[in-house]
């Protein structure tokens, strides 16, 4: 009966020491994801935004505007998320997406938001915490295509 115990007292002690390098391991698969997804979102539009130039002009130019619309398409389709960049399918928190122009070429993308932990005892003790302290992915995309 001793070893039961032990056997039992084990699987506690493990679970308790093992859920916050799984829930590590989840938050590092979110931010993998979230960059992957900003990366080929931003790719994508910066491709499908260009605006043709004339034929001297060898360097075609991107049209922020349309650069934003096709961003904005493309990571909502991607993550499930409306228009806004909040979820429907509650995986994430809501999105803030900046795009910041950095110099004439390029624009710099930051997006943020809360984490949303998988495990019920993160979630009630640490949520306060990852709610001041964002997650953040930033990318530079460069503005112009090359022909």
């Amino acid at each position: 009966m001793k070893f039961v115990a032990y056997i039992f007292a084990a699987i506690v002690f493990f679970t308790v020491l093992l859920s916050p390098g799984i829930e590590l391991l989840s938050a590092f698969g979110d931010i993998c994801v979230i960059n992957a997804v900003v990366v080929s979102s931003s790719r994508a539009a910066a491709s499908v935004s260009e605006t043709s130039g004339d034929a001297i002009n060898v360097e075609s130019k991107i049209d922020i505007d349309e650069f934003k619309e096709k961003f904005k398409e493309n990571f909502c389709t991607a993550l499930n998320l409306d228009d806004y960049y909040q979820t429907r399918d509650n995986k994430y928190n809501d999105f803030t997406v900046n795009f910041i122009l950095v110099g004439e070429n390029k624009c710099k993308i930051e997006v943020k938001t809360v984490y949303k932990f998988k495990t019920a005892i993160f979630n009630k003790y640490l949520s306060d915490i990852s709610s001041s302290s964002k997650l953040r992915v930033v990318n530079i995309q460069k503005l112009e295509l090359e022909n």
